[in-house]
């Protein structure tokens, strides 16, 4: 990833398989509990130490709370090349410094089977951490610094969640925007006046997507579908496919906190009243893994990575992330092919549900329903009549 400040000002990471390090000189970063180094080259006639160090000496209160000990192995290591690292390109240094120790997290992380959400979020103190999720734009930031008084301060940008529920906190420099200048601001969270946390044994509490409510409203919380919320959550993970059956991952995760949630942001001089609801539970509706646990010569396409049923229909995540929502019918046949139906007795069923199809019969009807999904590679040839 390569990002211009100006004709030779670029901020670039990159990635050495033998794990050497170049001449230079070295950051030491703990990042959600994650210990790596991170090799820091610079514009020798435009590097300004001071700046550097200030840069990267907000990142403090984001070290302290990890854990120390290194992870890494032998694992590549992380390069950022700097380009003018001067008082006249600090703030886009800054903002891009952000970005990039971000992914060279995520990087490390990918490998850990943990869900790592485009999200921030919030600890009661107890340590049960309300998830907030939305894409950039979507108003995280600030949702997170307003109910970040009463609530310690976990991440404004992103949220690791392992197997076992516990959150890897990230409490990063907030990136803000402010009038007048060109890029995001980075601030530590302790100058905004926010609750900083006291324990890095934090665990999931709640998930919630974020959306934008009417100007001036007072703003809700309520619940939300667990198919709507997989597809709105799978839009805003990294490294998904990583993740050992991924939908049944994040399904378990509703079961554990009572049910996905939706808050409607409306006027900022409300969200901090809201913050108590997004820890309330809700009734966590009814799912079932439909995934063979030996694919060998299964009905199971080569592309899909995961699949559940849900009240709304059959889920299918393939390799390169996308969820496919399949169809009444078409649900009905994966979930058949999954308790071990022929494909002839499956369309009986289906006939008896739906009635008997216009103008052609079950069996054409089922059949174009199959090779729809074989062209995607959700099924595979081994589902035959």
């Amino acid at each position: 990833m390569t990002s211009e400040f100006g004709a030779d000002t670029t901020i670039r990471t990159a990635f050495f398989d033998n794990g050497a390090i170049p001449d230079g000189f070295s950051l030491h970063a703990v990042v959600m509990g994650i210990s790596t180094l991170v090799r820091v080259v610079a514009h020798p006639e435009h590097f300004d130490a001071r700046i550097f160090r200030e840069m990267t000496s907000i990142w403090s209160p984001a070290s302290e709370v990890g854990d120390q000990s290194s992870v890494m192995g032998n694992e590549s290591l992380p390069l950022i090349t700097m380009g003018k690292c001067n008082d006249v390109n600090a703030e886009a240094v800054a903002s891009e410094f952000s970005t990039v120790v971000t992914r060279v997290s995520l990087h490390v992380l990918k490998k850990a089977n943990q869900l790592l959400l485009h999200a921030g979020g919030i600890a009661d103190d107890h340590g049960n951490v309300a998830v907030i999720v939305g894409p950039s734009g979507r108003g995280k930031t600030t949702t997170i610094r307003e109910m970040a008084r009463e609530y310690s301060y976990v991440s404004d940008e992103t949220i690791a969640i392992d197997a076992e529920g516990r959150v890897l906190p990230y409490p990063k420099p907030l990136s803000v925007i402010v009038s007048e200048h060109k890029h995001k601001q980075q601030i530590p969270s302790a100058q905004l006046g926010m609750k900083q946390l006291e324990s890095n044994q934090l665990r999931i509490g709640s998930i919630v997507i974020l959306e934008r409510g009417k100007s001036g409203s007072k703003g809700d919380v309520e619940p939300v579908s667990l198919a709507e919320a997989l597809n709105l959550i799978s839009s805003q993970s990294s490294y998904l496919t990583f993740v050992t059956h991924p939908l049944a991952f994040i399904a378990r995760l509703m079961n554990e906190t009572g049910g996905f949630k939706r808050l409607t942001a409306g006027s900022v001089d409300f969200l901090a009243s809201l913050a108590p609801k997004l820890w309330e539970p809700y009734h966590a509706e009814q799912w079932e893994h439909v995934m063979p646990s030996d694919r060998r010569n299964s009905f199971v396409g080569s592309e899909v990575v995961d699949a559940l049923s849900t009240i709304d229909g059959v889920l299918v995540m393939t390799s390169e992330g996308k969820l496919h929502t399949l169809s009444a019918i078409a649900s009905d046949i994966w979930r058949g092919l999954f308790r071990g139906a022929r494909l002839e007795n499956i369309g009986q069923k289906i006939e008896s549900e739906f009635g008997t199809p216009l103008n052609t019969s079950i069996h054409n009807a089922v059949s174009e329903y199959v090779e729809e999904l074989k062209a995607l590679r959700i099924i595979s040839d081994v589902a035959e009549f």
